[in-house]
């Protein structure tokens, strides 16, 4: 059994590309990043998990008092 691990996938992403106006270009090389890794799960027959950080929701509804959070990346990494 072979496994890959890529520990808090965004914050390489999230350093080299901290602007707003970089979000399509971060996106677009995550969504290349990812498709790689796949291809070498399927290729190496290796399990790949990954794991992100959260962020604060404002937008989000508080849960008992819980302050809501949500996992960054956007819709590329959320369907991945």
């Amino acid at each position: 059994f072979k496994l890959l691990v890529v520990d808090s996938i965004m914050a390489i992403f999230r350093v080299d590309y901290v602007a707003r106006g970089e979000l399509s270009e971060r996106q677009q090389t995550l969504n290349q990043f990812l498709s790689r890794l796949r291809k070498i799960a399927e290729e190496f027959n290796v399990a790949v998990v990954l794991t992100n950080q959260v962020q604060s929701d404002p937008g989000g509804m508080a849960f008992a008092g819980v302050e809501p959070k949500k996992a960054i990346g956007g819709h590329v990494l959320a369907h991945a």
